[in-house]
């Protein structure tokens, strides 16, 4: 940060940020032992950063904003686009588990998972746009839990089956999963379901 200092001091119309889950761990203490760092946001507040930026040219005021606006999380998703074989889809973001070694409940928030209509919905667009993999995004994604078509709580794996019914995904993977939710239907996914990898 202290290159970010002398740029700042050579050109002091630049703004200079600082984001992700360091930043959503520290907040204002960055601002305190960096104090030409402009903008300081989370990994829930990257869709605000158009805003901030503005707010920041407009009055020349720092902007901190590490907050967890759970309702927003998924909202504002760009459209899915398809730039090869292989798309990458968050179903969620969080972790309930807080591990001794882990930042991730401080920095990333609780488990909220996204509705499964989106998730299929973003996955048949990049399938219909030639994407032949998804990678499925989240925290903990074997945490994840939505409403199914009558009503019940689906698991992860009944959304991994539903991903693989798809047409033209050939290759499902996933990151990040917790061991603890490693569950008996997640390995009965893996043994009948080939896209599974």
């Amino acid at each position: 940060m202290g290159r970010w200092k002398l740029l700042k001091e050579k050109n002091p119309d630049l703004i200079i940020g600082v984001g992700g889950c360091v930043a959503s761990q520290e907040g204002e203490h960055i601002r305190q032992r960096a104090h030409y760092v402009d903008i300081i946001f989370g990994p829930q507040t990257l869709h605000r950063l158009p805003e901030m930026i503005n707010s920041v040219r407009g009055d020349r005021s720092p902007v901190v904003d590490i907050s967890f606006p759970e309702i927003e999380k998924f909202d504002r998703l760009p459209e899915p686009r398809a730039e090869g074989p292989t798309a990458f889809v968050s179903i969620m973001e969080g972790c309930n588990k807080y591990c001794t070694y882990c930042v991730v409940p401080y920095t990333r928030g609780e488990e909220v998972s996204r509705p499964s209509d989106d998730i299929l919905f973003e996955i048949a667009q990049l399938a219909a746009q030639g994407v032949r993999e998804v990678n499925l995004l989240g925290q903990n994604v074997n945490a994840w839990r939505g409403e199914n078509y009558d009503g019940t709580t689906g698991s992860f794996a009944d959304l991994l089956r539903l991903v693989a019914a798809i047409d033209g995904i050939d290759r499902i993977r996933f990151t990040t999963s917790h061991p603890i939710e490693f569950t008996d239907d997640i390995i009965e996914v893996y043994r009948d379901t080939p896209e599974l990898v």
